[in-house]
C-alpha cells in the first residue's frame, strides 16, 4: 500500500462529502479528511489517528485545544468530542481508524452514584475546588451556593478514586414549568480526554428525566458548546458573562418531551 497525498486530494475534487476512504484492511480504515471553513465532525465509535498533511490551525480534543502544523501526529479515544478550529485553506489530514467500536482503551470505568454521605459531599467539594476555584479563577462566593442544600449531587469514581461531579436542580421556566437546571459539570485533570464528560452529563440528563424532568438546561461555558450540542443541547440568547467565564445559555428536550 501507498497513498499519496495529491491522488487523495484529486479523488476529494469529485467526492461529496469532505473525506474520502483510500484504504481498508482488518480494523484498519484509512481516510483523507480536507474540511472548508469548517469542521462539523462529531464524536466516533472506534479510536482513531490524525496525522496532518498540509495547512495549520487548532485541535480541539476533549477539554484540550493546541496549535497543529504539518506531520503532526494527533490521537483521539473513541467517544471524545474533537474538532479542527480557525484551519488553513490548504489545511488536510490522515485520518485512521482502527480496532473495535468503542475503542481498545485501557481506561478504567467511571462509575457514577448519588452522593448520599458526607464522605461522599467531600469528594465533590474537593473536585470542584481544585477544578473552579483553582483552575478557573471562579470566586469562592459565587461557587459554594444556596442550592448546594437542595441540589441533587454526582460523584464519579475511577478505581474508587473520585474524579468527577456534577449536581442538578430544579428550577422554573418562563412559562412557570418545571425544568431540570444540570451544573458543575467537573473533571480532574489526570482524568480528562477519556470520555467521562460526555458520561455523568448523560447519566445527569437521566437522573432528571427519571425524576420527571424531560426538559433540561445549562449555562454552558461557551467553549463547550459544541460538546454540549453533540448530546442534545440547544443555544438560546447571547454570550453571558458568570463567574468571569463567557457562558451560553443551552436547553434540551428528551425524546418524551
Amino acid at each position: 500500500m501507498h497513498l499519496r497525498l495529491t491522488e487523495g486530494l484529486t479523488m476529494l475534487e469529485h467526492h461529496q462529502q469532505p473525506f474520502v476512504k483510500l484504504f481498508e484492511h482488518g480494523t484498519l480504515v484509512v481516510e483523507l479528511y480536507a474540511p472548508q471553513q469548517r469542521d462539523l465532525q462529531t464524536p466516533h465509535t472506534r479510536d482513531e489517528l490524525y496525522v496532518v498533511a498540509n495547512g495549520t490551525g487548532w485541535f480541539v480534543n476533549g477539554g484540550q485545544r493546541h496549535p497543529f502544523g504539518p506531520k503532526d501526529v494527533l490521537f483521539v479515544p473513541a467517544g471524545v468530542v474533537h474538532r479542527f478550529e480557525d484551519f488553513s485553506e490548504d489545511f488536510a489530514v490522515w485520518v485512521m481508524f482502527y480496532g473495535p467500536e468503542g475503542g481498545e482503551s485501557a481506561t478504567p470505568p467511571l462509575h457514577l452514584r448519588l452522593v448520599s454521605n458526607e464522605s461522599e459531599w467531600q469528594s465533590v467539594k474537593h473536585i470542584r475546588t481544585e477544578v473552579f476555584i483553582l483552575e478557573q479563577a471562579c470566586p469562592p462566593e459565587e461557587e459554594w451556593d444556596l442550592f448546594d442544600d437542595t441540589a441533587t449531587h454526582i460523584l464519579g469514581t475511577v478505581n474508587g478514586v473520585p474524579a468527577a461531579c456534577a449536581r442538578w436542580r430544579i428550577t422554573k421556566s418562563g412559562d412557570g414549568d418545571g425544568l431540570a437546571k444540570l451544573e458543575r459539570f467537573a473533571i480532574l485533570a489526570p482524568f480528562r480526554g477519556k470520555g467521562y464528560g460526555r458520561q455523568i452529563v448523560e447519566w445527569t440528563i437521566d437522573q432528571a428525566e427519571k425524576a420527571g424532568y424531560l426538559i433540561q438546561m445549562i449555562h454552558a461555558q461557551a467553549h463547550l458548546q459544541f460538546f454540549y450540542n453533540s448530546l442534545g443541547f440547544r443555544p438560546i440568547g447571547k454570550l453571558f458573562d458568570e463567574a468571569g467565564i463567557p457562558h451560553i445559555r443551552m436547553f434540551r428536550k428528551g425524546s418524551r418531551a
